[in-house]
């Protein structure tokens, strides 16, 4: 943890330049990390999924660092909510492809086996 007392916008300031900076880093992760996981859990997400998911907002948050601009007018807490809301979305997306992909091997060879029983009559 960094020695001095730290803000959202001392944070996000030392957070704004490269993303070498670990202890900043180390410091973000433990004070939004629990919110993010919680967040997630929220939107319904089993446990693993949850963490995969925090993962991917706080990576997310971790790429667009360098050209975040921190208004104090605003709460960051909303911000990384919406990145939340976008993660859980793109999640959802991807496991419903994931559950389409598995079940249309067998829609597919419903079909065929239609197709070869109706294959003789003529309409």
């Amino acid at each position: 943890m960094s020695a001095s007392p730290l803000t959202v916008g001392s944070l996000l300031l030392q957070l704004h330049g490269p993303p070498s900076d670990e202890a900043g880093w180390a410091d973000f992760v433990r004070i939004y990390g629990g919110p993010v996981l919680r967040w997630c859990r929220q939107h319904g997400l089993q446990e693993a999924d949850a963490q995969d998911v925090a993962q991917e907002v706080l990576a997310k948050f971790w790429n667009r660092a360098a050209t975040f601009e921190y208004d104090p007018a605003r709460r960051f807490r909303g911000y990384l909510r919406r990145i939340v809301v976008s993660a859980v979305s793109d999640w959802s997306t991807r496991h419903a492809r994931r559950s389409l992909t598995r079940s249309r091997p067998n829609t597919l060879r419903t079909r065929s086996t239609a197709s070869r029983r109706f294959a003789g009559l003529r309409i």
